[in-house]
């Protein structure tokens, strides 16, 4: 059910947050920069401190889909492109109810 869906940006330096009711997704967008300062095992410490009985998923997002430098266990790789294809499909199917 994404009528519940809450997206925060820049929270506790986070690039993106998403909250849904049991589950929270992790995304580090990077453009032209490179992971920096263990900043994605701080976002990991950061979830798991915050939302323990949530499942978890993490994700390096980049415009090419470039693997994590540290993190490569944890944080999935996802290009632009990705993103960009799957909420194609989520609007040819879901298009009349999803809002603006």
């Amino acid at each position: 059910d994404l009528s519940k869906v809450q997206i925060l940006r820049e929270w506790k330096n986070i690039d993106i947050l998403i909250l849904l009711e049991n589950v929270v997704v992790c995304i580090e967008n990077k453009v032209l920069s490179k992971e920096h300062s263990n900043q994605l095992n701080r976002y990991r410490e950061i979830i798991n401190e915050n939302f323990k009985d949530y499942r978890k998923t993490y994700v390096f997002l980049t415009p090419e889909g470039d693997l994590s430098d540290n993190e490569t266990e944890t944080y999935e790789p996802i290009s632009y492109n990705f993103i960009i294809e799957t909420l194609e499909r989520i609007i040819s199917v879901y298009g009349e109810s999803v809002n603006d």
